[in-house]
């Protein structure tokens, strides 16, 4: 009888056998497809990290990917702690840096942030803009040393504080609140007020008196009493524009200084109207005749070397005057010229980059980098400029834009990488929000604001350098190099160099001769 099994049991255990083994290989299929997602999550949560979402994961069933996800999800709530750690430096030292560290003051940045929201809505009251300047307080400084002029800031400050109590609405508080006055140090002789809503005659009445309370603080010069300062002062409505406003109180501080008068006050519609189309003519003007140019400033390295030029726009105005830099940009904004004189200065920068081999940095208006039309103009010279774009950096004024980050400049920023010109941020008086993006978003550089580096070196100033610390070192932790102009004081200048500036400018800084345009 035949012991061998017949076809049909052959057929059955060749079959079990054949499922078993499509059994297993499914079994590996399925183990495969699982450590792929799984896999796949681990790389999104690597991916969310580096983008600064600092997600935690629960542990994947795979034994063998376990050590990795639990060391991945350590490493993000590390990184978390420490940026936050780092945001709470950030905003301590940021508070400290809005304060004037002599005069305890609102410091400029914080001041024009609060006008412009001010202004900006139309539900706020009415109020008064004062500009006090002091009358040379760098000659003060000089006969009688800095102690004395520190003490002079002290007590008109002091002063200011004490006389803006008595213009308080009632149940204001005494504090610097919407309801009081708000005194700032706006810059070196240069104080801020932001007047409550009161009537003209309140206000006259209050500017008269602290105008008594200035003649009375004992400021000699060869033996005689001389005056503390003058004070331009305007009335604003809701939805004014900024611009007209300062005009206004500039005009009546200039009236004040080439007169005889203590103090002048303006009301929405008065002087500045003219002040600011003479301005337009005159701008309008030297841009029409080519009377407006570049002077080039170097910015050194540590080292001595130089790094770059620094391009400073000029104008030249009847009787041999010369306006640059602050002096000509700022009335060009409130003209609304910038844009003009951003775009001119662009094509001055660039016919001297095609004429010579070299590496040159120009400003750029906050308010030109979010104009369609100035972008769009932008564009055609840049193209039309070739290759020495790639030798030109375009520095964007960061004091409007302190808190909004680099949301609003996006468009700029992607027209810059497209034709290969690095940005710069200028003016930088504090961290934003988009601090530890800058090289992803094509920034190149950091210029400090004068408010962050003017006396630095001053025991009062710890601070101030530990925020330009931390500052540096983000920076640097992306390769964007960090750099101050405007430096005047060389023990300033030795603190900035020890905390890491990549390089600076300034009559602290040893260097050959600036460059004629």
């Amino acid at each position: 009888m035949n012991a061998g099994l017949s076809p049909w049991a052959w057929a059955a255990a060749a079959a079990a056998v054949l499922a078993v083994l499509l059994a297993a290989g499914a079994a590996v299929v399925i183990h495969h497809r699982r450590l792929r997602t799984h896999l796949a999550a681990l790389a999104q949560q690597i991916l969310s990290i580096s983008e600064g979402r600092f997600e935690q994961r629960v542990q994947p069933p795979v034994a063998a990917l376990q050590p990795l996800a639990q060391s991945i999800n350590v490493m993000a709530a590390q990184m978390a702690i420490t940026l936050a750690e780092r945001d709470q430096q950030f905003g301590a030292l940021r508070s400290e840096v809005d304060r004037d560290p002599l005069t305890g003051l609102e410091s400029r940045v914080p001041f024009m942030e609060r006008l412009v929201q001010r202004l900006s809505d139309p539900a706020a009251p009415a109020g008064t803009l004062a500009i006090l300047r002091l009358t040379d307080l760098a000659g003060l400084n000089r006969r009688f040393g800095r102690e004395r002029g520190d003490e002079l800031l002290r007590s008109v400050a002091a002063l200011l504080r004490l006389r803006g109590l008595r213009l308080q609405r009632p149940g204001g508080s005494a504090d610097e609140s919407a309801d009081g006055v708000v005194v700032s140090r706006l810059n070196g002789a240069d104080f801020g007020l932001l007047l409550p809503a009161t009537d003209s005659a309140q206000v006259t009445q209050w500017l008269d008196d602290v105008a008594r309370s200035l003649r009375s603080l004992p400021v000699m010069a060869g033996g005689e009493l001389v005056r503390v300062g003058w004070i331009g002062a305007s009335r604003w409505q809701p939805g004014e524009a900024l611009g007209e406003l300062l005009a206004r109180a500039d005009g009546m501080l200039q009236t004040c200084e080439s007169g005889d008068h203590d103090w002048r006050l303006a009301e929405p519609g008065d002087g500045g109207g003219m002040n600011i189309a003479r301005w337009r003519v005159a701008l309008d003007d030297a841009l029409q005749t080519g009377r407006i140019g570049v002077q080039l400033e170097p910015v050194l390295r540590c080292d001595g070397a130089l790094d770059h030029s620094h391009a400073v726009a000029f104008i030249a105005l009847p009787g041999q005057l010369r306006l640059q830099g602050d002096d000509l940009l700022a009335p060009a904004a409130r003209c609304l010229r910038r844009v003009d004189v951003d775009l001119r200065v662009t094509e001055l920068a660039l016919q001297a980059l095609q004429a010579d081999d070299l590496a040159l940095a120009i400003d750029i208006g906050w308010e030109s980098a979010l104009r369609p039309n100035f972008l769009l103009r932008l564009d055609g010279v840049l193209q039309r400029a070739g290759d020495a774009t790639r030798r030109l950096r375009v520095d964007i004024d960061m004091r409007p834009g302190r808190h909004e980050g680099l949301a609003p400049l996006m468009p700029l920023l992607a027209l810059l990488r497209r034709h290969g010109v690095p940005a710069g941020l200028d003016c930088v008086a504090g961290p934003f929000t988009d601090m530890t993006e800058l090289a992803r978003l094509g920034v190149a550089t950091l210029a400090l604001d004068a408010a962050l580096t003017t006396g630095l070196s001053q025991p009062g100033a710890a601070g101030r350098r530990r925020l330009t610390e931390l500052m540096v070192e983000v920076a640097r932790s992306q390769s964007v190099g960090v750099l101050a102009r405007g430096v005047a004081n060389p023990a300033d200048l030795r603190c900035l160099w020890a905390l890491g500036l990549s390089a600076a400018a300034g009559p602290a800084v040893q260097r050959e001769p600036a460059l004629a345009a």
